[in-house]
């Protein structure tokens, strides 16, 4: 996957928006360099993907749509690595609330994203 950038994350989070409607206003713009920072630094995928998903529900860096962001940065991390993911809406809200609460860590996160994801090569 090519380096994550601001511009990507604001473009997907606008996209989103747009279809969905919400506020799209920036409530932090360290806390998206600090994701940018993190994902291209780590060199495991689920890692990264872990990391989005914890970053957006336990400091969201946008006045809505962070979850859903965050769901399709995680498809374009995992897409590169030939990986697709598919939570089910209770097991995709289980895991954010275990965020929000801080019951859950990134570790936790990375686990889960290994359990439910599948490599998409040669099927």
């Amino acid at each position: 996957m090519d380096d994550l950038t601001i511009d990507d994350i604001i473009g997907i989070h606008s996209r989103l928006i747009a279809q969905v409607g919400g506020d799209a206003r920036v409530l932090s713009e360290a806390g998206l360099h600090q994701i940018v920072f993190h994902v291209n630094l780590s060199a495991d995928v689920f890692h990264k993907a872990a990391f989005v998903l914890f970053s957006f529900s336990a400091y969201p860096p946008f006045r809505e749509g962070n979850v859903q962001t965050a769901l399709c940065i995680i498809k374009k991390i995992l897409d590169a690595e030939d990986y697709r993911i598919e939570f089910g809406d209770k097991e995709l809200a289980d895991l954010v609330k275990g965020v929000e609460s801080f019951s859950l860590d990134i570790e936790d996160l990375e686990d889960q994203i290994r359990k439910y994801a599948q490599k998409t090569t040669g099927l």
